[in-house]
């Protein structure tokens, strides 16, 4: 009978008390990096810290489990704001600057009624600009329970054989020819396409510019009836919860379908970021509940009466997954 070949198993060694101490400060320094509130409590603690090994050792457990619960709470919003407020055209340029403040004033209360921690990517005023924006499209890193809120107003327009949907934008403000405008142009077909790579929970992409043959003059309106800005004093922490924490998908939207122009106006903005604002309020503050479908709605609904009531048609369009 053959000898049975004997396996030995060495043991790890136990780690030393100085290792478990180096390890402790460095999960306490990663804490601190990702939440310097939960990091200084850290710290506090480990100052209490008796230097038994097996307290050591328990001590890392509970830093891991904190960190886990404490930091997994805090996702972040990716707020890329685009806006050609800066444009030459004056009265573009106010209405353009109603648009994104009516926006900012929104994604700061998202963070003030979630836990949800907004970083904006700003691309407004000398911002403007095609390289760098698309730059951070390409290299924006997020993790699978962020959300990517990506936000552009300004011109557009769509080649002559372009056959998807969505219009393309002209990010740059000197645009006067087809040469510039092909220079300048980021197709949001494209960027549609990147940000879904990028693996986050929710992606909402809302786009307010022209989606018709290249015209240089912007469609603006001085006087726009029907159109009222409603003041909501009292906002729901659960409606913003149930659009930002707890909604999963993808939600492009752009203000008019193709052969369409977008309308604007210096002192209330534009239709369709008009309504979007609008109606966000309403369903964060008195609606009974919130949800993507109502707000796609609404939008739409309120878009198409305030072009149809200053004599006009524009029609927005949707695409919820």
């Amino acid at each position: 009978m053959p000898k049975k070949e004997k396996i030995l198993v060495k043991a790890k060694p136990q780690k030393t008390d100085k290792q478990l101490t180096d390890e402790i400060d460095k999960i306490i320094e990663v804490a601190e990096g990702q939440n310097l509130a939960l990091g200084k409590i850290l710290q506090e603690e480990r100052k209490k810290m008796n230097n038994s090994l097996t307290t050591k050792i328990l001590f890392i457990i509970v830093l891991l489990l904190t960190i886990q619960s404490e930091i997994g709470l805090c996702q972040t919003v990716h707020a890329i704001i685009v806006g050609a407020n800066s444009d030459n055209d004056r009265i573009l340029s106010e209405g353009l600057t109603v648009d994104l403040e009516g926006i900012n004033e929104e994604l700061a209360l998202i963070e003030q009624n979630t836990k949800l921690e907004i970083r904006t990517y700003d691309f407004t005023g000398h911002n403007f600009e095609n390289e760098n924006l698309r730059n951070t499209i390409k290299n924006i890193n997020c993790n699978n329970d962020d959300v990517i809120f990506f936000y552009y107003t300004g011109h557009g327009f769509r080649y002559s054989n372009q056959r998807d949907q969505w219009p393309t934008l002209a990010v740059g403000y000197h645009i006067h020819s087809m040469m510039e405008a092909y220079q300048q142009s980021i197709s949001l077909n494209d960027i549609i396409t990147t940000l879904k790579n990028k693996n986050a929970r929710l992606i909402i992409c809302l786009v307010d510019c022209c989606n018709s043959d290249v015209a240089f003059e912007a469609p603006i309106i001085e006087e726009f009836k029907g159109q009222v800005n409603l003041s909501f004093s009292i906002r729901n922490p659960e409606r913003f919860k149930e659009l930002y924490e707890n909604s999963t998908g993808i939600i492009i939207a752009s203000s008019s379908i193709p052969g369409q122009v977008s309308k604007c106006n210096p002192k209330l903005g534009s239709y369709f970021t008009s309504s979007f604002v609008e109606v966000h309020k309403e369903l964060t503050s008195i609606s009974n509940n919130s949800n993507w479908e109502d707000m796609i709605r609404k939008v739409k609904d309120r878009t198409e009466r305030l072009a149809e009531i200053n004599d006009f048609t524009q029609t927005p369009q949707f695409q919820n997954s």
